[in-house]
């Protein structure tokens, strides 16, 4: 029993030692600018041989919302971006994990390939200028991609085979900007990917001798074992979407504050769309958790 309580002793103090990687930078680097961006969406500060705060009351937070017409059709046009986005990558990467996930020719190098785009996309990479022209010509060949059937012919299509006209516009918006959604799917196809590999095959055995089929296989065993890592995939995506650096509200925020130099304004607008992303991760994980808690129990 010792032994036991030694070993899940040693596997806490691994995840308080990660986690508090994070915990230390957040106080060292982040909780001090985060207390004077609340202080300063609260007033307006003017510099005449030193910055001077004048404290507003929620004058900003009225103007963000009330009158800037800019800032409130930016968050909209993010957060409906954002959600017609993140089922597509979500389920895309969750079909690429299931296909390589078994053992066949050259699963490492598609894996590596798969991969890519995360490498590409990170900082130093994307600063530079071949990897700048890659991703020019991803955004060019994802605008091109519906061009050779046409999209107006693919959702004509669509909606003559009865699937309605919301659903067959959806479908045209996957299928054009497939090659963006691939883009953004790198971290989680290794998520998917992990949460397939982790499930026992001995569960697929006593299925298969109780004559389970394979469409049983994955409401009954898969989609449930998996829930917990899509539920991560959500999160992840809508954190990665929200606040991508080509997010046009993100660029209309940053410009506030370093560019216009409306610090009190900015870190206003900065929390109100704080708390849009928050709404939207309240909305779509806890949605998720609920529907993963009714398979566990």
């Amino acid at each position: 029993m010792r032994k036991y309580e030694k070993y899940n002793l040693k596997k806490e103090s691994v995840g308080y030692a990660f986690v508090g990687l994070f915990v230390v930078g957040f106080l060292l680097f982040f909780l001090v600018p985060c207390v004077y961006s609340v202080y300063y969406s609260f007033g307006t500060i003017k510099y005449s041989g030193g910055y001077n705060f004048k404290f507003g009351g929620l004058d900003n937070f009225k103007r963000a919302l009330l009158i800037d017409g800019s800032f409130n059709r930016l968050v909209a046009s993010s957060v409906g971006n954002t959600v017609k986005n993140v089922p597509v990558i979500c389920v895309l990467s969750f079909i690429i994990a299931s296909l390589i996930k078994d053992s066949f020719p050259g699963r490492n190098i598609i894996r590596v390939i798969l991969f890519l785009p995360v490498i590409i996309s990170s900082g130093v990479v994307a600063s530079m200028e071949s990897g700048d022209l890659l991703q020019k010509n991803m955004q060019l060949i994802s605008s091109q991609s519906g061009s050779a059937i046409g999209e107006s012919d693919m959702l004509g299509f669509l909606i003559e085979i009865g699937l309605g006209e919301t659903v067959s516009s959806y479908i045209v918006y996957a299928v054009t900007n497939i090659f963006s959604m691939v883009n953004c799917s790198g971290i989680q196809i290794l998520i998917c990917l992990t949460a397939l590999q982790s499930i026992s095959p001995a569960l697929y055995e006593a299925s298969a001798i109780e004559g389970a089929t394979a469409w049983e296989n994955f409401w009954k065993i898969t989609f449930p074992m998996v829930m917990p890592q899509l539920t991560v995939c959500v999160f992840y995506t809508i954190i990665n979407q929200m606040l991508s650096s080509s997010n046009a509200a993100i660029s209309y925020i940053y410009s506030t504050n370093f560019k216009d130099f409306e610090l009190g304004y900015g870190s206003a607008m900065a929390w109100i769309y704080f708390i849009a992303v928050s709404l939207m991760l309240f909305i779509m994980v806890g949605g998720l958790s609920k529907l993963s808690s009714k398979y566990y129990n």
